[in-house]
């Protein structure tokens, strides 16, 4: 608190000046060529590279802002050539011959999984004298020709990113941090799980465009997260109607015999609904699997699990100055006899059925003096149950497990996501500005009803060394509001400085503490060296608050009763273990 105290005034009085330029107008000496950039969609590319080369004058070099524009103003008025290039796309070259032309307009292609032969080149990636964050972006090349174990799921493509590590359960961690701290996005909506934070949704691979991975000094527009942000951008159709499938062939393996193992066909459609205006895309996922287990008894050794996830989208350019974008996220995993291994037998496991969805609209309106309002709602659902096989006393022994798994549960959790940001016409004042604001605000809601039966633990000569019991649960429920608000600047004091200042203030229904986390971040590119670029930043940031420690205070109460080694007298009195939680005690980390 004594850093928020002493850096909010300096970013209150940094943020100041970048609010009074609002009112203020360029004045450029000459006419001014607009350049527009824009996707095969007629979305704004924004983050482009522009190149522009005028005779017998020295290049310019510029960078769309958020409505795909670059602002330039010819030195003389010969013919001049523009090269645009951004990471993801394929490079593109144009010429404007016309001296009196005030106006230019580009359309950078995506690249894509292409059958048929043609003379394109891919963006170069290099340094961006205009990115402050540490972040790093793998497109559909790196997607499609990296060799990740288990391309079907994308998730084990992560660990290819710098400081990224993947745990046993599939699981990432960014720059070290836990696994709930790195916010996970999907076309800009929050994906992961609302109770344990962690990424829990699924989408085919084939389907992601691109992913976005930022470590440090990352915006204040990415909220309550300090493990980093990890983005993933999915594909949209075009005017050509694009169809591609992906491991149809199931697969065998040698166990015991000849027995199949997993059939996991993936399947991409795209296309046009109305040509110029509309398009959609679908990418779909299955999976089959055959579990053996030769160590178990025969005919009590498989297990056979399904999978499957699809997403569809859809852009609509209602006018050129708006676009409405769609999704809808499906998930599905059934698993009759989950958790089987040489250690669990099928009586001991659970059947398991888990569904979750995300639908979601997105509309982006430009404005004609230059702002840009973009806002979106989507709506994420899970519903996760498991149930035992029959109801014999469940038992742990030191080898393995045996009877009836002793929990029986099902759990519903919802998070309701809204955003919206205004990024405000670019201004001129001591330098350039890129004024952006936004708000979001998420409900969250969890509810569960649980059944247990009593865990019997046994020695190694079988006598009872512990036995646990559980009281009676009543289904319960937990809720939460997150509010959170933020102003940012990117200003450009001069060519190859940047500096990018901003506030964020956070708010939710459990914490009840204003939160403010002030930021600040620049670049510097020196004039001499266009090869080398210097960043620093420094800010406050929060983690959100975590529903799974909270909702561990209603899950009931366990006694444990330790026994003699005869394994009839008790060793003790009955020990009693209950979770609690103090919400007028909790502080914000």
């Amino acid at each position: 608190m004594l850093f928020l105290r002493s850096t909010l005034p300096a970013s209150v009085i940094f943020l100041l000046p970048c609010c009074l330029f609002s009112s203020a107008k360029a004045q450029p000496e000459r006419a001014p060529v607009v350049i527009t950039v824009v996707d095969e969609n007629n979305a704004a590319v924004p983050g482009a590279s522009v190149a522009i080369e005028e005779p017998g004058k020295a290049d310019a070099r510029l960078t769309t802002d958020f409505n795909g524009r670059a602002t330039w103003v010819p030195q003389g008025t010969a013919a001049f050539t523009v090269q645009v290039e951004k990471p993801g796309f394929y490079a593109t070259n144009a010429s404007e011959n016309s001296p009196d032309a005030r106006e230019l307009r580009i359309v950078l292609n995506h690249e894509q999984m292409v059958v048929q032969q043609v003379n394109v080149a891919a963006s170069v990636p290099g340094i961006d004298p205009e990115q402050i964050s540490d972040t790093f972006t793998m497109a559909v090349p790196e997607i499609i020709n990296i060799p990740y174990p288990t391309s079907r799921d994308i998730r084990n493509l992560l660990p290819f990113y710098p400081g990224v590590v993947q745990d046993a359960s599939g699981q990432i961690h960014v720059a070290g941090s836990e696994a709930w701290a790195t916010l996970d996005t999907l076309d800009g909506f929050d994906i992961r799980s609302p109770v344990s934070g962690v990424l829990a949704m699924r989408v085919s691979a084939d389907a992601v465009r691109s992913i976005n991975q930022e470590t440090t000094r990352y915006p204040v527009e990415f909220g309550r997260s300090t493990g980093g942000v990890v983005a993933f951008y999915t594909g949209m159709g075009d005017n050509k109607f694009r169809f591609n499938a992906t491991d149809f062939i199931p697969s065998w393996h040698q166990v015991n015999g000849l027995r199949f193992d997993k059939f996991v066909p993936r399947f991409t459609f795209s296309g046009p609904l109305m040509r110029n205006h509309a398009w959609f895309f679908d990418g779909l996922e299955l999976e089959y699997d055959h579990v053996y287990i030769k160590e178990l008894p025969a005919g009590a050794d498989t297990n056979d699990l399904t999978r499957g996830s699809n997403l569809f989208r859809t852009q609509v350019n209602v006018t050129p100055r708006n676009i409405i974008s769609s999704g809808l996220l499906f998930n599905d995993y059934h698993s009759p006899y989950d958790g089987l291994s040489s250690l669990v037998p099928q009586e001991s496991t659970t059947k398991r059925d888990t569904i979750a969805w995300l639908p979601y609209l997105r509309d982006q309106h430009s404005f004609a003096n230059g702002a840009l309002l973009d806002g979106g709602i989507g709506v994420i659902r899970f519903r996760d149950g498991y149930e035992p096989h029959g109801s014999r006393p469940y038992q742990v022994t030191p080898e393995l497990s045996q009877g009836s798994y002793f929990e029986n549960a099902v759990n519903h959790s919802q998070r309701i996501d809204s955003n919206a940001a205004l990024y405000m016409p670019p201004r001129q004042w001591l330098g350039r500005h890129d004024l952006k604001t936004g708000i979001d605000v998420d409900h969250i809601g969890f509810d569960q009803a649980v059944t247990r039966a009593p865990v019997n633990y046994l020695r190694e000569d079988r006598s009872l060394l512990r036995r646990s019991t559980f009281l009676p649960v009543s289904p319960f429920e937990r809720h939460n509001v997150e509010a959170g608000a933020y102003v940012q600047d990117r200003w450009a004091p001069r060519t190859g400085a940047l500096i990018e200042p901003g506030l964020r203030f956070d708010w939710d229904e459990i914490i009840r503490r204003p939160l403010f986390s002030p930021r600040i971040a620049a670049v510097l590119t020196p004039s001499r060296h266009k090869d080398t670029k210097l960043s620093a930043g420094i800010g406050v940031y929060y983690e959100h608050t975590q529903l799974e420690y909270l909702e561990r205070a209603l899950a009931g109460v366990r006694n444990d009763t330790y026994y003699l080694p005869d394994g009839v007298t008790p060793a003790g009195p009955m020990q009693q273990t209950t979770f609690t939680d103090e919400s007028s005690q909790l502080r914000e980390a």
